[in-house]
Order: C-alpha cells, then structure tokens, then sequence
C-alpha cells in the first residue's frame, strides 16, 4: 500500500493522508469484530435459556427457536483491495 501511495502524487497530497486511512480501516474491521463476538455471545445467551429449565417451558409456550452463531468462510475473510 505504501508503494502504490509513494508512486501517487495525488495520495500523497491530499489532507488526510494514508496513514488515516490505515487507522480508518482498522477502526472499522475492529467494530466489526467486536459486533460479531456481542452477537455471537447472544445467541449463546439465548440458546442457554431454551434449553434452560424454567426459561425452556416458556421458549417452547411461544415456539422459540435456537439461532445460530455468525459465521464466515474463508473467502468472506479475504482482505479487500484497496484501489486509488
């Protein structure tokens, strides 16, 4: 990324600079990470108290069903190019 940015003037002089970017980036796949394992951890929670005695007779009172975690293959996890 820095060679590409180095090569290109415009990158180069533009007011926020790549470093912002970088932090930008990295902010961002940090609140991601950090919504999925909130997500996960309640479906945990959920599917802990259907099958939990006496939260499993109201689940099933209502027809509450277990979720599922979040999850992601490998090609979902591949880094994306970013382009100037």
């Amino acid at each position: 990324m820095f060679g590409v940015c180095s090569r290109n003037r415009t990158v180069r002089q533009r007011p926020f600079g790549i470093q912002d970017l970088q932090n930008q980036l990295s902010l961002i796949e940090s609140e991601i990470q950090m919504a999925r394992r909130y997500y996960n951890g309640t479906v945990r929670n959920l599917n802990i108290l259907i099958d939990s005695f006496p939260s499993n007779l109201v689940a099933g009172f209502f027809d509450f069903r277990k979720a599922d975690f979040f999850q992601t293959d490998e090609a979902d996890r591949a880094v994306p190019k970013v382009g100037f």
